[in-house]
This record gives structure tokens, sequence and C-alpha cells, in this order.
């Protein structure tokens, strides 16, 4: 459409072209580079941590479960709260233990209370506007591990 609008206007005079500029959306006219440079800033959003607090347990060892804390970076995890615990077992947390099976909603195996909503972790986004995100297991069903649940 752009490039169509100049087009008709380029045997035109420049106080015309000069117009049709202006009408012209900026998105349409930012450069490759530009867009690059948004998305690996944010968009002007700044920092994208993310705290997710998770329920922990071991029956190894007696005591209360805790919600500990782990803070990742958005920016280098997939959107579903499922990439986020993957994150969180694979560079902090070796101990973590939770089930995980399809990644595709159709097993049911990483059923999860996220934000006080029972959910599966392989369908629920990660949500932005908060900045703190709670896991705790299913309610009412038996804790094994962590989130293990029989």
């Amino acid at each position: 459409m752009a490039s169509g609008l100049i087009g008709r206007l380029v045997g035109t005079k420049p106080s015309k072209l000069a117009t049709a500029a202006r009408l012209i959306p900026a998105r349409w006219t930012s450069t490759g580079a530009e867009a690059e440079t948004k998305a690996s800033s944010g968009g002007g959003r700044g920092s994208n941590l993310k705290t997710f607090q998770i329920y922990r347990w071991n029956p190894d060892n007696p005591g209360k479960p805790e919600l500990q804390n782990y803070q990742i970076d958005l920016k280098d995890c997939g959107p579903m709260v499922l990439d986020a615990l993957i994150k969180i077992k694979n560079e902090m947390d070796p101990s973590l233990t939770f089930r995980r099976s399809c990644r595709e909603g159709i097993c049911g195996s990483c059923a999860m209370n996220i934000d006080g909503c029972n959910g599966l972790a392989c369908l629920t986004k990660i949500q932005d506007e908060a900045s703190e995100t709670t896991i705790t297991p299913l309610p009412h069903m038996f804790v094994i591990k962590d989130w293990l649940l029989i």
C-alpha cells in the first residue's frame, strides 16, 4: 500500500511527496535494524526479569513446605510456564521435581496450580503484567515431592 502511494506520487512536486510520507505510519517505514533493536531492548520496557515462587517439599528432609523464589529473564525463556520450569530445573536447581510429557496439553501430566488457578503448565502463558508467579501443587492431591503427585 505504501509503495503504491509513493509510486503514484513520484512524478509530483516534492511538497506532495512529503505530505504522502507523513501519512505513512512509522511502522511501515522502520528498517529491520530498528525493529531488531526494539525487540532486543524489550520495546522500551526495561528489564524482563520475573520471579517464580515455587512450592518446595522434600520427604527426605522433614519440615514444612516452603515457597522458594527463582528469578529468570523472560527473554531467554519460552512463553509458557512449563518453559520457565524447565529453564529453572536445567540452569538453577536440578533438584526441582515435576511431571511433564507431551507439551501439547493432551496428557495432563503438568497439571498444577498457577497463580491460584488450576491448569496445565504447557498451555498457560507466563503473565508479563505481574512481577511474580506462584506455582503450587493441585489442591487435595497427595504430594510425593515438590509437585509430583499420585
